[in-house]
């Protein structure tokens, strides 16, 4: 990076690593982890999980590995859904700490799963320095086979395994990542698994050079760098360095050759970071690389957090997923009703909740006081601020909406003539009311089929 220093300039931390995460190092290697951090048991008891159920699955026995399967709640409820995107989750904790079970990553994925909603798969790695790295790579890709064979019921019934996200925060987006690299030379492999992309919330990665933010924030409350040392000193391999590729995924200069196969493959990748995260700088660089390399990228970077927020303030994580924007358009022949009428005010909050999505109802000018395309211009308006499709009513998914739509000499017109919600002569009356003085129903803004179809 052109704007590091290097690794020995950083001035002497003034934090006890040891202290700040209530471990000791113990002479065999191993550590002792002193602070118990609160667990929260799983639920599969509808009536005690009011969001979404839970339970562990045995993974691999001999490593005491297992995974937390989370359940929307509300899927129990009829009609039966359509399967669910399927999560694969990655905990954070430095590779050194915290599990599947800890109530702050237990809490998190309970909410992921009921407002997405998806299943999701929360895994239980072994951890350093008992289990140093790639230990945790392999536990992770072992639970990938494993959800593409096992004859679970949740995943059968409920998952659509060909639609999977790779997910994690801190040392677990460090793990999506990698595992996520490892992954492009197993496709085959993992089917039916088929990964859509990755989830990278503050992303832990480091290296020898010191990046500016990790030294502007060197002693930072949350996470000092001091900190961080600790975990890669305990996690990686004896006797690498921080350019380690587990470490550091711009070793080498350009980035893994592995990531050169993400963008045929299809992947998005989501990163994420806060601008009072030490980490900050090499989140934003991780995201720059994978965009060179052609991969589509969402980068979500914000001003004035800190590392893990969106675990310590849940309200926060919500920001990692933008609602998808609708612009809806309301009926009435473009003569009568308004935004603000109740069926389509009701319709609108349904829409929203349901999908969940944010809604924009237009209030557009009404015929024949102002006669189309007065109604034109709200739609491009609102429409062309970036990469926004208007979505109103299917013009085919009711008799009126049809008879409006398709020409004089189409079937449905004809059989319905009298139809009691919408008679033809009404909709003759809308559209001489609507459209511009002196042109007929064949005029482009009555009929999309004129002259063999408007040409985009």
């Amino acid at each position: 990076m052109s704007d590091q220093t290097a690794h020995d300039e950083q001035p002497n931390p003034i934090i006890d690593p040891y202290q700040k995460l209530n471990i000791v190092l113990n002479n065999d290697g191993t550590i002792t982890r002193l602070l118990k951090f609160p667990d929260t048991p799983a639920s599969s008891d509808p009536n005690l999980a009011p969001l979404a159920l839970s339970k562990d699955i045995p993974l691999n026995q001999s490593k005491s590995t297992c995974l937390r399967l989370f359940l929307p709640r509300k899927v129990l409820d009829p009609p039966p859904p359509s399967k669910l995107p399927l999560v694969v989750f990655f905990h954070g904790g430095g590779f050194i700490l915290l599990s599947a079970a800890s109530t702050v990553f237990h809490d998190f994925c309970v909410n992921l799963a009921a407002e997405l909603p998806a299943v999701v798969v929360s895994v239980e790695y072994r951890l350093a320095p008992e289990h140093r790295l790639p230990a945790a790579y392999d536990d992770a890709v072992e639970a990938l086979h494993w959800i593409g064979t096992a004859g679970d019921d949740w995943l059968r019934s409920y998952a659509d395994l060909s639609n999977c996200f790779l997910m994690g925060d801190s040392a677990g987006g460090n793990m999506a990542y990698q595992v996520g690299l490892r992954s492009v030379a197993e496709v085959e492999r993992l089917r039916p698994v088929r990964i859509r992309g990755l989830i990278l919330q503050q992303p832990f990665f480091g290296g020898v050079q010191r990046s500016r933010s990790e030294l502007r924030l060197a002693n930072d409350s949350v996470f000092p760098l001091c900190v961080g040392d600790l975990a890669w000193e305990l996690a990686l391999p004896v006797g690498v360095d921080h350019n380690h590729e587990y470490c550091n995924p711009m070793a080498g200069g350009g980035g893994s050759k592995a990531a050169d196969l993400i963008g045929p493959l299809g992947w998005k990748v989501l990163v994420t970071g806060w601008d009072g995260d030490p980490l900050f700088d090499r989140q934003a660089e991780l995201a720059k690389m994978l965009e060179g390399k052609g991969i589509r990228v969402v980068a979500h970077f914000g001003v004035g957090e800190y590392h893990a927020v969106e675990m310590i303030e849940p309200s926060k994580a919500k920001l990692l997923f933008p609602l998808p924007l609708i612009v809806y358009f309301h009926g009435g022949g473009f003569a009568v009703l308004s935004a603000a009428s109740t069926i389509f005010n009701t319709y609108c909050l349904n829409l929203a909740a349901g999908l969940p999505a944010v809604v924009v109802s237009v209030e557009y000018r009404l015929a024949p006081k102002h006669r189309l395309p007065a109604a034109l211009p709200g739609r491009a308006a609102i429409g062309g601020g970036g990469g926004v499709s208007p979505a109103g009513e299917d013009p085919r998914a009711d008799t009126a909406a049809a008879v409006l739509w398709w020409g004089p000499e189409e079937w449905a017109e004809l059989r319905l003539v009298n139809d009691h919600m919408a008679l033809v002569c009404i909709c003759d009356l809308m559209w001489e009311f609507a459209l511009p003085v002196g042109v007929d129903r064949d005029h482009e803004y009555a009929n999309p089929t004129v002259g063999g179809g408007c040409q985009l």
